[in-house]
């Protein structure tokens, strides 16, 4: 028994190696079962942040987001946050984004409910290292887009937060567009919606930010119908203006990531023997979008959900998806597939495999650096820091 736990507790300091690539866990403060911890993650230089919204806080699954700094080498635990408001059942880091000393993250429940009661927290990082929260932001009273807080994008001082309109098609889903004034109020800027159909797709579920293009997913939710991709470009007066639709994606639900005019998009469905493939668009001098290339595993597989969740910073690529199970007929582990750009090419750098059936959950990047998470069913959920190193890519896995 003593030697079980010896080597369990140097699980918690060394690197787990899948494939000789290093994954370093963040500690995790909360290890009780199905607490959610890694549901939705973001990067940053020295930073890290991970929603757990199954963490019994002040109340069960009322949620907490997790604030990693980096300290030499080491990340250590700086603050964990929770809404003014906290309340059991919130659910509070579903979905976290983060932008240098501010942080934008969601308590809601369960999607596709009639009632709008969720909200969006911005937080900001205070002198002496405090964080306090500075804003709540919520939908419109009056209007029904669907349950508020499907996803978030945050970049300066604007927000933007999406509701997972309905898949019976009785309402539309929406972005909501949020902008900090000079006084430090946030104010609703825009509502970012379109149906493309009278029965859809409607908007809602996925949506990112990148300058002045913000990208809607707009779900079928049916396998046998295909999803739209809608793009949204802020013009010179401050308007927020439908630009282009990309349709016919064939993924009930698609992943998105955005990174200087340049978009990915999931397609679960796609490519050979619907293992799954990602599109990827690049905005031209004129304004007009252009698909430039795709995006497949290198060795795909039926059903395989290659483009489930996406991240993206226009060098490297994250790409979850699911790998063949030996002496199985049916795919049960999930797995990370890593691409870097060189130019205009895209090469493999490597699939990563630790053999965890929801491992790449949620996905973040910046520079060399990936966060990849494992949200648990049953267990403590988990968030590893993964080092890239552009030396070692290739073309073949």
């Amino acid at each position: 028994m003593e030697r079980w736990l010896v080597v369990l507790s140097l699980l918690l300091v060394w690197p787990v190696r899948a494939q000789l690539v290093p994954l370093w866990p963040l500690p995790v403060p909360d290890t009780s079962a199905d607490n959610a911890f890694g549901v939705a993650v973001a990067l940053g230089v020295d930073r890290a942040v991970v929603g757990a919204s199954g963490v019994h806080g002040c109340g069960p699954a009322s949620g907490a987001v997790y604030v990693y700094e980096r300290q030499g080498e080491v990340w250590r635990l700086a603050a964990v946050l929770q809404p003014d408001d906290c309340a059991p059942g919130r659910h509070f880091g579903r979905a976290v984004a983060l932008d240098g000393d501010r942080i934008l993250a969601v308590a809601a429940g369960q999607p596709y409910r009639t009632e709008v009661a969720d909200a969006a927290y911005v937080f900001e990082r205070k002198v002496g290292g405090h964080w306090q929260q500075t804003a709540r932001l919520t939908a419109p009273s009056g209007v029904n887009t669907g349950a508020f807080g499907a996803a978030v994008a945050l970049e300066g001082t604007r927000a933007v937060v999406s509701t997972w309109g309905d898949p019976a098609h009785q309402r539309p889903g929406a972005a909501y567009v949020f902008a900090q004034q000079p006084d430090g109020r946030w104010v609703l800027e825009a509502t970012l919606t379109d149906t493309l159909a009278p029965r859809g797709p409607w908007p809602g579920g996925a949506v990112v930010l990148s300058g002045n293009v913000i990208a809607l997913a707009a779900p079928s939710y049916r396998y046998d119908r295909p999803s739209a991709v809608l793009l949204f470009v802020r013009r010179s007066d401050g308007t927020w203006e439908h630009d282009t639709t990309f349709t016919g994606v064939r993924d009930f639900n698609p992943a998105l990531a955005l990174a200087r005019g340049e978009l990915l998009v999931g397609e679960r469905l796609g490519g050979v023997r619907s293992g799954g493939r990602v599109r990827h668009y690049r905005r031209q001098a004129d304004g007009r979008w252009r698909l430039v290339g795709t995006l497949a595993p290198p060795q795909p597989y039926p059903n395989g959900g290659f483009g489930a969740a996406l991240a993206f910073d226009g060098r490297w690529a994250l790409i979850s998806g699911f790998d063949e199970q030996l002496g199985l007929d049916f795919n049960v582990d999930q797995v990370v597939y890593v691409f870097m750009r060189t130019a205009d090419r895209w090469c493999f750098w490597r699939r990563i495999d630790p053999g965890e059936k929801a491992f790449g959950a949620a996905l973040s990047l910046h520079g060399d650096r990936a966060l990849v998470s494992v949200p648990r069913e049953g267990a403590p959920g988990a968030a590893y820091l993964i080092p890239l190193d552009a030396a070692r890519c290739r073309r073949e896995p």
